[in-house]
Parts: structure tokens; C-alpha cells; sequence
């Protein structure tokens, strides 16, 4: 424990949807048979979608913890240890935001079914946005392995005045649902493709 591990992704690819480019540098902390922890900083890790359409590249630092939880499943907790910047780009849009210390993403991976449920928590500031705001997960978010986007959940997104509500209504499609003044009411409601969103 204590020895950093230089991991560098050269157009690694282990789906049919993301291309992974860039650094990570990785000290395990502790562990045993059926678990780990350890810290990973990023250096312009990049994750570029195979059609073109978007990608991100990452900046900073992670604490890691994971654990079996059977012969197929493994749950893993992420947490910034130092500001995550993220650098994003769709075809629509770009936009630098920054996942603030503290952000957190709890997952847990199945791969007898190829499935991932997943929360996350913590605050996040966006350059586009012009200002900071909250996520939150109301219920898990489900994606397959074989799917580009989650197929299930809800995320709250809340800033100093508004909230978004983001539920997955499958594999293709995600509905956006917006109060403007936080009254209790959504003022608009939409479903949109997941690829016109990221």
C-alpha cells in the first residue's frame, strides 16, 4: 500500500459507446480479499463518444472505496477529495462545471446482470450556469452496460431559486421537469432524447 500506479488509457474502449484517453494515477490505501481503498487524480482523462456527438475530459482528485458484495457485485463510493473539473462538450453545447469537494457517487455494479444502479450528492458549479447548485438523487438511476444512458431514476438538480427534476424514462429518452420558483408546481415539463441532453 502507499506505491502509486500510473494508469494511461490510450483509446481504451470496453463498450461500443466511449473512447477513454489520458492519465490516472492510483495509491491503494488499504484492503483485503474482498475489498479496496484508494486515492485516483486525474489528468485530462477523457471520455469521447464514438459518434462524435459529446465527450468530457477530467481534472482532479478521488477517494475510492469498494467491496464485493457477491461473486458478481461490487459496490463502489466515490467522493472528490479535491475539486473535479470537468471540461464537457455536445453537439449543442459546451460548458466547463466543476464538481466541488465532497461530491459523491455511490455505485454498484452487477455484472450477472449488467447492471449499475447508482446515487450521487454534492454540489456543482457551471460556468454556463453562472453560479453553483445541488444534486441529489430522489431514486437510484439504473443503466445496462449494453444501453448509452440510464433507463431509470430521478436527479434533483436545485439552485438558489429552481428546481429540475432529470427521470430517465428508458434507454433513448429522459424526462426534464422544471419549477421555476420552487412553489411546488412544474411550470414545463418535457421529454427529450437522451442524446439531444448529452
Amino acid at each position: 500500500f502507499g506505491e502509486p500506479v500510473t494508469i494511461v488509457f490510450d483509446a481504451c474502449q470496453d463498450n461500443a459507446f466511449d473512447v477513454l484517453n489520458g492519465t490516472a494515477l492510483m495509491t491503494f490505501t488499504g484492503g483485503s480479499t474482498t475489498s479496496f481503498s484508494a486515492t485516483m487524480t486525474m489528468s485530462q482523462l477523457s471520455q469521447q463518444s464514438t459518434n462524435g456527438r459529446h465527450g468530457m475530459t477530467l481534472d482532479g482528485s478521488l477517494d475510492l472505496n469498494c467491496a464485493l458484495l457477491s461473486s458478481t457485485s461490487m459496490r463502489c463510493t466515490s467522493t472528490a477529495s479535491t475539486d473535479v473539473r470537468t471540461a464537457l462538450r455536445t453537439h449543442l453545447f459546451a460548458d466547463t462545471v466543476t464538481l466541488q469537494r465532497g461530491f459523491v457517487e455511490d455505485a454498484t455494479y452487477d455484472d450477472g446482470t449488467g447492471h449499475t444502479m447508482s446515487t450521487v450528492r454534492g454540489t456543482i458549479n457551471s460556468t454556463a450556469a453562472g453560479g453553483a447548485f445541488s444534486v441529489s438523487t430522489d431514486a437510484a438511476i439504473g443503466r445496462l452496460y449494453a444501453d448509452p444512458y440510464p433507463h431509470e431514476g430521478q436527479i434533483r438538480v436545485a439552485g438558489d431559486r429552481g428546481t429540475m427534476l432529470v427521470a430517465p424514462q428508458s434507454a433513448t429518452q429522459v424526462r426534464i421537469d422544471l419549477d421555476s420558483n420552487d412553489d411546488g408546481t412544474f411550470e414545463s415539463s418535457e421529454i427529450e432524447d437522451w442524446d439531444w441532453v448529452l
